[in-house]
């Protein structure tokens, strides 16, 4: 449900503004950029699905849990953190079109990395609020590549079929 919630902040707000639905990624790929970053988003998923099968301590979740992180966390953070958020970074700090820059001093991919791993490190335990940063490290890692993947190729699209990979994989082999 709270993803659900998500999406239905993110949606108005690109409907109506300041970000567009195309700054947000909701477009082409810019040109000469589809086969690499496939490249990279199906080795990376393979990387995860591999990880995961010799990381794995128990046996595959539910099929209603693995459809659930196939599709809802990666499409509703990925419009979060890669679109929305990526956008308002990116005018904030006059890097929007600016392709010419190399994703790794993008001011967004940074600071929505960040943010994303924020969001994952925070938990309820017992009632109670806390925070564990050693769940901020893989997210803050994850949020790096989905974020270079957006700069580099301008499309929302990328970061989220490999968040769904990397999702799927970890329910499959958790």
């Amino acid at each position: 449900l709270g993803k659900l919630f998500v999406l239905a902040w993110a949606i108005p707000f690109l409907a109506l503004g300041p970000v567009t639905f195309s700054d947000a990624g909701f477009r082409k790929p810019i040109a000469g950029t589809t086969a690499r970053a496939v490249t990279i988003v199906v080795a990376l998923a393979l990387v995860a699905f591999i990880a995961h099968w010799f990381l794995r301590t128990g046996a595959p979740r539910s099929t209603e849990t693995i459809l659930y992180q196939l599709t809802m966390p990666a499409i509703a953070e990925e419009v979060v953190f890669r679109g929305v958020l990526f956008a308002v970074v990116e005018q904030a700090f006059g890097e929007r079109g600016s392709i010419d820059q190399p994703w790794w001093k993008s001011r967004a991919v940074w600071l929505t990395a960040i943010a994303f791993a924020l969001t994952h490190g925070w938990g309820v335990v017992n009632g109670a609020f806390q925070f564990d940063v050693m769940a901020c490290i893989m997210p803050l890692v994850f949020g790096v590549i989905a974020g270079g993947l957006r700069k580099y190729s301008g499309y929302i699209a990328f970061p989220v079929v490999l968040h769904s990979a990397v999702n799927v994989a970890a329910a499959v082999f958790p």
